[in-house]
């Protein structure tokens, strides 16, 4: 009797005991599979001190996650030098090729870039978007950024107060291949259209370069002296307007609402050229890029959008603004 009750028992431990191997051990080869050290590719539109802020949050990220993880986790920059489509187009080419564990692009040409991100996954690259939006109606992809209709509608109101809602603008336009510039700008339209006494004269093109920003804004502003208002869309576009209008000595003259947080822009801000500036968490886009292209290598489920807001600043905000930085 004692030895029919034994074999069940026996049987039972048996089975248990092969469960609990069989765990182990799956657990065991899914722990050695893990990658000891990961890469993550980040693009943006052109090589920009804005997209400097940007990597110094996804490294910061990167290092907590490197001593959480026991994973070391690179991030590599690959700026083009310009904001050229084709420049752009083959910088993103050649990430894919080298077969990173991650890949974050701004965009910039959303044709082209959609066909591209679209190649990335299909290869098992894990495959965001950064201070964009998706580049097709329907694209499943990971998008982080801000709300660009609202943050342009929010600087065009500022704009109008300043100018009492009535007066001519000069719009510059950054590069009119960029979703996020496009959005911004159909923002900004929205709101000047509700305001019948402020009227869009002049529009230039600065393809996201303080230079390109700087002499479109001078050709505007000679061109057109009846301008009292200026705004740009891109954080290149606003320090370029501020320089012009230095230049013209037309402080003052010209009310101006700048976009983001460069030291320039804040300069012009306590100069008192510009106004006001919308500002985005620059840093915490690519802090939540990194952790989200980390979290695909882990396979765990994400997001489909990160909005990390924006807000505005004020001459009198800069002492406070800046012990922040």
């Amino acid at each position: 009797m004692k030895r029919q009750k034994l074999v069940p028992k026996m049987i039972f431990y048996v089975l248990i005991t092969l469960l609990i191997f069989s765990f182990t051990t799956s657990a065991f080869a899914q722990a050695k599979a893990k990658k000891t050290s990961l890469r993550f590719v980040f693009i943006p539109k052109v090589v920009h001190p804005w997209y400097d802020m940007v990597i110094e949050g996804a490294k910061e990220n990167a290092d907590f996650l490197s001593k959480a993880s026991g994973q070391k986790i690179v991030i590599d920059y690959i700026a083009p030098p310009q904001a050229d489509v084709m420049i752009h187009n083959s910088t993103i080419e050649r990430a894919i090729a080298t077969k990173p564990d991650g890949l974050a692009v701004a965009i910039l040409d959303a044709a082209t870039n959609a066909r591209q991100l679209e190649t990335s996954m299909k290869q098992g690259i894990p495959t965001i978007i950064y201070d964009s939006v998706p580049p097709k109606k329907g694209m499943k992809i990971v998008s982080v950024g801000c709300d660009y209709v609202n943050q342009g509608a929010q600087m065009a109101e500022e704009l109008s107060k300043l100018m009492n809602f009535q007066g001519n603008v000069g719009v510059l336009i950054g590069a009119p291949t960029a979703p996020n510039h496009q959005l911004r700008v159909v923002g900004v339209k929205q709101v000047f259209k509700k305001y019948p006494k402020i009227k869009i004269v002049a529009e230039g093109i600065d393809n996201d370069s303080i230079e390109e920003a700087q002499k479109a804004a001078a050709n505007i502003l000679s061109a057109h002296p009846e301008i009292n208002g200026m705004i740009g869309v891109n954080a290149a576009a606003p320090i370029g307007i501020g320089i012009a209008i230095r230049e013209a000595s037309k402080k003052g003259k010209i009310k101006f609402v700048g976009e983001e947080d460069l030291p320039e822009m804040l300069k012009q801000l306590e100069e008192g050229i510009a106004s006001s500036t919308s500002v985005q968490r620059t840093r915490q886009i690519g802090w939540w890029s990194c952790l989200i292209l980390w979290l695909y290598n882990d396979g765990r489920i994400v997001p489909e959008k990160i909005d990390t807001g924006t807000f505005m600043v004020y001459p009198k905000d800069i002492p406070v603004y800046r012990s922040w930085q």
